[in-house]
């Protein structure tokens, strides 16, 4: 495996000059499910996420051929039409993803977590501290579960760094890139940070490889596909001048209560969410602070989960008001089956909040509908559409031609 193969490699004077590291790990929401699930090892399968556009394909397993990422679930070729689906559990992919982040940031100040399993990270001046580039690609995979099966690219670019670890050839050592263009001729054109529709429209032009979009003028790339257009010709031709932006350490709390036996009654349940809200509570990394927004996941046999995002009217700090709010919202709930645990996280902490009258009315109310639109974003998890009604020609004979909606922005 390409772990081995880092770990056992001869240094070269190049390696010296190398200044980035993607460290990659293919297939990451898969090998979580597979981890969790061992029957799955040996099935065909593919992790999808729904929405109102229909369900796309988030990951799938190693047996599956000729599928990518974002692919719409009805392109899928027919011989695997008959594949598991499995709804993602992106709430626990992102969490796992956030702790090999957290586990990097230990390591270089610099990582960036550009998708799930993939990581950039910014080497330069840490050499003294691991006894040079061996001991950092050495400290890096053992940082890294085994089962993961993580990757090493080094590159100057992030998009070199990347392709490198895609590659990572486990029939020689891993070297350094020096020739990107001969490099990156023949690499797929799936393998550019493009979306699946972007994608697929490169192939119907006839550009199935980054060395054939490296032909084509940058106007005509731009013409037809706008700012990725020219992005993808700028990778495509070497030029990467994005920089590794590292992310902010976001620690979360999460408790987890697990019943002896799943359980249906409403008093048990109510039992276990306070349980679990005096261990949120008395969490020193709460320190004080405000809670505004709480994941909740419910776990029932056969697979199954209920999950909701809880985003709270107002910041509190007492645990008796978020108490009342979940056991509404438990009591308006029909689960599918019993219980067998409930998780807790909270997503979104304030410091201490407090309420200040003001002589002006009016801004008073504009902070309100502010916040009020910060829990809409939390819980809808997009960028709310609100709109206001300004007269135009009120008088006008065209109904269409009187009012107009506009961005509201307080």
């Amino acid at each position: 495996m390409c772990y081995i193969i880092v770990i056992n490699w001869m240094l070269t004077e190049s390696m010296e000059q190398i200044d980035i590291v993607c460290l990659l790990i293919t297939h990451l929401p898969a090998k979580l499910e597979i981890r969790r699930n061992k029957i799955l090892q040996y099935k065909a399968f593919l992790i999808i996420t729904s929405s109102k556009n229909g369900a796309k394909i988030l990951d799938y397993s190693p047996q599956i051929k000729g599928v990518i990422s974002g692919m719409p679930l009805e392109k899928v070729p027919s011989r695997y039409k008959n594949s598991l689906l499995i709804n993602a559990d992106e709430f626990y992919y992102k969490k796992k993803n956030d702790q090999i982040a957290n586990t990097l940031l230990n390591l270089t100040p610099l990582v960036e977590k550009e998708n799930l399993g993939i990581f950039y990270l910014g080497m330069k001046g840490t050499e003294i501290i691991y006894g040079g580039h061996k001991g950092i690609l050495n400290i890096l995979i053992e940082s890294i579960p085994r089962y993961l099966l993580p990757r090493i690219g080094l590159a100057n670019s992030k998009f070199v760094s990347y392709v490198a670890a895609v590659y990572c050839n486990p029939d020689r050592p891993a070297t350094p890139i020096k020739d990107v263009s001969n490099f990156l001729e023949k690499i797929s054109i799936d393998r550019l940070p493009l979306s699946w529709e972007e994608k697929s429209r490169l192939h119907t032009f006839g550009l199935h490889t980054i060395g054939q979009i490296s032909s084509v003028s940058i106007g005509a790339m731009q013409a037809q596909f706008g700012k990725s257009g020219s992005l993808a010709w700028s990778l495509a031709n070497g030029i990467d001048e994005r920089p590794i932006i590292s992310f902010k350490q976001n620690d979360s709390i999460t408790k987890v209560f697990t019943f002896q036996f799943p359980v249906v009654t409403l008093l048990e349940i109510v039992f276990a969410i306070d349980e679990l809200l005096d261990q949120v509570f008395s969490d020193p990394f709460l320190g004080g602070k405000y809670i505004r927004a709480l994941y909740v996941r419910v776990d029932i046999p056969n697979e199954n989960r209920w999950d909701k995002v809880v985003s709270l009217k107002i910041p509190v700090n007492r645990k008796a008001l978020v108490l009342d709010a979940l056991k509404d919202i438990f009591k308006a709930t029909n689960f599918p089956g019993p219980l067998e645990s409930i998780s807790i996280t909270v997503l979104d902490m304030v410091d201490e909040f407090s309420v200040q009258s003001n002589i002006f009315g009016d801004v008073h109310k504009r902070k309100r509908i502010r916040e009020a639109i910060d829990r809409l974003k939390i819980r809808l998890q997009i960028d709310v559409p609100l709109y206001k009604v300004m007269d135009m020609e009120p008088c006008s004979r065209i109904p269409e031609r009187r009012y107009s909606l506009i961005e509201f922005v307080p």
